[in-house]
């Protein structure tokens, strides 16, 4: 009789312990899903926000195209500034810093680029950015830039140059003299300077009521931007 108590109490422990485990794995599974269903809501909504924006053209920016269509680079040393256009006159979206990541697109302005920084998408100077073999192939290739028609200073510069035909292809004939000549002009974007007089020895930079002003030091002379325009020299 007692051996019989024994089996059965043993019979009842062993069925209690299985029930036990299986409601375990049952309430780990069931918070297990429970988080995944949370995620899954903050997913949508997370779309159905950005489907709003898009909706309502208030998105910052959408990324399109191909990896194909796309460059990873990063920024050069004397940093670089992202603006709603491509141009130097363009209002500053983002004030970038050396060595930072940039996304780059294959669309090109002159010596400008799309980019995208931190959520944001707009234009920086191509020659802000750090030797990147890949946007320099890009930048070099064949534009819809016409050919020249003024022939005025021609004879100063050798048309047939590679310096010539890739300068003429980001500013056009006329500038491209002047800077293969080392002329300065007021509203010089940076690419034309260092295309002009090369890379400064240093370069400093501060934010001011006016804007952000720019100092590029070169042997015996200095060159001062504001907002990416030259101002003097």
């Amino acid at each position: 009789m007692r051996y019989l108590f024994i089996l059965i109490f043993g019979i009842i422990t062993t069925i209690s312990f299985s029930q036990n485990k299986t409601y375990d794995q049952l309430r780990i599974e069931r918070i297990q899903l429970t988080n995944e269903i949370s995620k899954l809501q903050a997913r949508l909504q997370a779309v159905n926000t950005e489907m709003t924006k898009l909706k309502n053209g208030t998105a910052n920016v959408v990324f399109e195209g191909s990896g194909n269509n796309r460059i990873e680079a990063k920024v050069g040393s004397g940093g670089a500034i992202l603006r709603d256009k491509s141009s130097s006159t363009g209002n500053i979206l983002a004030a970038i810093k050396a060595g930072q990541a940039i996304l780059l697109y294959k669309e090109k302005n002159g010596s400008y680029i799309k980019a995208a920084y931190n959520g944001q998408l707009g234009w920086v100077s191509y020659t802000s950015i750090a030797t990147n073999s890949e946007l320099n192939t890009f930048m070099k290739g064949k534009t819809s830039t016409s050919k020249p028609t003024s022939t005025t200073s021609v004879s100063t510069v050798d048309i047939n140059s590679d310096k010539y035909k890739r300068i003429s292809r980001l500013y056009g004939h006329d500038k491209a003299v002047k800077i293969i000549n080392k002329q300065l002009w007021k509203g010089m974007s940076h690419g034309m300077v260092v295309e002009s007089l090369g890379q400064p020895t240093s370069r400093t930079s501060a934010n001011s009521s006016e804007g952000l002003k720019e100092e590029w030091k070169y042997s015996g002379k200095t060159i001062k931007f504001l907002n990416g325009e030259l101002i003097s020299w």
